[in-house]
């Protein structure tokens, strides 16, 4: 099976060792420029991804409206939309089928350990799609087993949109319904330099991090041009809101 017939049929492909370092290297300090007026002044030597936890740990203790702040301007990085120019993920993202393109959206994503709270439940990403087909670029900045990861169920992605709850905190999640006839599979054997290539529609959750360093993945989402015939009615190719709440995770969290 080729990674085109892999994702069209999985819903994923694990991609290893493919992204350059520098790429990450730059991520990581665009990251750092951007807390380190608010954070103290690490040793000489300190390593960036040492860096990044300390300084976002002590940006956490300052409160709730700073720490989320620096979390927004994270998904402004203007190093995100550039992975799309590394050689290795522009070569498998045409691979995959996606000549022509959209960015849906990019950002940066943390869990802090032990963090039991903000993690995704079992859910699709359905907010502000553009088509049918799809793309998820999913790029460890940290990694360790310990860290954890994603979690997914192969084959659901074929489904299509499924309709989503809310638990009592507000997060989206899949009744377990949805996902009773697949087989849950456990994404967190990845290293850095490795990328994930996930269809959108594919059922996905996060796994707890047991460890003591902060899990950072950056992402990207792409929507195929080609695949929109839909725009002459509507922007999107279903109505979002008959399947999810569609206010942000924040909205739903935070404001009740």
């Amino acid at each position: 099976m080729d990674m085109k017939q892999e994702f069209e049929t999985v819903g994923y492909v694990h991609r290893h060792n493919i992204l350059n370092a520098a790429t990450i290297a730059r991520l990581r300090d665009q990251m750092l420029t951007i807390m380190q007026p608010y954070c103290a002044a690490g040793p000489d030597g300190e390593a960036p991804e040492v860096a990044l936890d300390r300084c976002f740990t002590e940006i956490s203790v300052q409160g709730q409206d700073i720490k989320s702040n620096i979390y927004k301007m994270f998904g402004r990085l203007s190093e995100l939309p550039l992975l799309l120019a590394d050689e290795a993920i522009k070569a498998d993202v045409s691979e995959l089928g996606f000549s022509a393109f959209t960015i849906q959206a990019y950002s940066v994503f943390c869990l802090e350990p032990g963090n039991t709270h903000h993690y995704f439940l079992p859910h699709q990403d359905l907010r502000n799609r553009t088509s049918l087909k799809s793309l998820i670029i999913w790029t460890p900045l940290s990694a360790g087993p310990e860290l954890g990861g994603m979690a997914c169920w192969p084959g659901s992605h074929l489904a299509g949109p499924m309709r989503h709850g809310l638990n009592e905190r507000g997060q989206l999640m899949l009744p377990a319904e949805s996902y009773a006839n697949f087989e849950r599979t456990a994404l967190t054997n990845y290293a850095i330099g490795d990328v994930i290539f996930m269809n959108p529609y594919l059922i996905h959750e996060s796994v707890v991090n047991t460890g003591e360093a902060i899990r950072w993945t950056a992402v990207v989402k792409l929507d195929d041009i080609e695949s929109n015939d839909h725009l002459a009615d509507n922007l999107h190719p279903f109505s979002i809101d008959e399947y999810i709440d569609s206010r942000t995770n924040e909205q739903r969290i935070f404001d009740g």
